[in-house]
This record gives structure tokens, C-alpha cells and sequence, in this order.
């Protein structure tokens, strides 16, 4: 049996162990929840370079460059609202659509 004292003791640490926060601070809670986890993320990328000589002395240098090259559409924004009817679910892309840059180079 457990004595009345030592009740009290135990109950007086836990209620100290959620002591509330003083006036306009932010307390010690991280800013997000590192428990909830979102979809895997992809990210790939694509470069390619073709360099040629024109005259005597003309570098010609041509870039292209190519974000999400495989058009894949990552879902991220999970929702962590436990009152939300959408919980778990995902709010929106976190990558869109293909990007394409080119560049040329010339050196003289």
C-alpha cells in the first residue's frame, strides 16, 4: 500500500513538470513536430554541355539544364490539425512541373 505523503510528493513533482509557460514567452516546445513525417521527397536534375570551336578562335559553349527532368509531382503539407477533417493528408505539390534553361557561350 502506498503511503498519503508519498502520493502527495509524486503528484507535486508532476504537476511541476507542466508548469505553465510565463506571459509572452514562447515556452520550450519545438516550432514543429520532428515525429510527423512527410512523403518521400525526389529531386533530380539533368545538365548537359556541348562545346565547339567556330573560326579561328570563337569558343561556342551551349548549356541546358533540366529540373525534375521525370515531370514527378512530390505531395507535401501534410496536414497535423488534429480537428481538421483533412488530417494526414496532403495540401498541396511540394515540386511542380519540368524546368528548362539554356545558355550560350561565347568566347572570343
Amino acid at each position: 500500500m502506498v503511503q498519503p505523503q508519498l502520493m502527495y510528493l509524486r503528484l507535486r513533482q508532476l504537476l511541476h513538470s507542466f508548469a505553465a509557460t510565463p506571459t509572452f514567452t514562447l515556452g520550450n516546445q519545438s516550432i514543429y513536430n520532428s515525429q510527423f513525417r512527410q512523403p518521400w521527397y525526389r529531386y533530380e536534375a539533368m545538365s548537359l554541355t556541348s562545346r565547339s570551336i567556330s573560326g579561328e578562335s570563337v569558343l561556342n559553349q551551349l548549356q541546358v539544364n533540366i529540373f525534375n527532368p521525370f515531370n514527378r509531382t512530390d505531395f507535401g503539407g501534410i496536414q497535423g490539425n488534429v480537428s481538421s477533417t483533412s488530417f494526414g493528408r496532403s495540401t498541396g505539390a511540394m515540386l511542380g512541373h519540368a524546368i528548362i534553361t539554356m545558355g550560350l557561350r561565347l568566347e572570343f
